[in-house]
């Protein structure tokens, strides 16, 4: 697929994680749907930027630069984070949702400014 599908299916499944994430921080907490779509969405967002790699000429026998794995690591934690704080979190809902956002946040600058490359 051309570069431009990728990013375009990237940025797609970031705006669907971050819904999703507000409907189940301030949603209805029981919903199965937002928590089946977050998993989902993260995936997409995985392949996506596996993809975008690929389209970058990254060589699978060349260590990947630092700020791509700053970028796995930080969705990842949000990823993981998500239904654990969503679970847990019964008061300052808003206050982890603040959390997830700021992750989200720096790994959105790495992918950006690509710092120590």
């Amino acid at each position: 697929m051309p570069y431009e599908v990728y990013k375009l299916i990237h940025i797609v499944s970031i705006f669907l994680f971050i819904s999703s994430l507000g409907a189940l921080f301030f949603g209805n907490k029981e919903s199965k749907l937002h928590k089946i779509l977050s998993g989902v969405v993260s995936l997409m967002i995985l392949v996506a930027g596996m993809g975008l790699l690929a389209r970058l000429n990254y060589n699978h026998g060349e260590p990947w630069p630092l700020w791509v794995k700053m970028k796995i690591a930080l969705w990842m934690l949000a990823a993981i984070l998500l239904p654990v704080l969503n679970k847990r979190v019964t008061q300052k809902r808003g206050l982890a949702f603040s959390l997830i956002m700021i992750i989200l946040s720096l790994a959105a600058y790495v992918a950006i400014y690509k710092p120590f490359m």
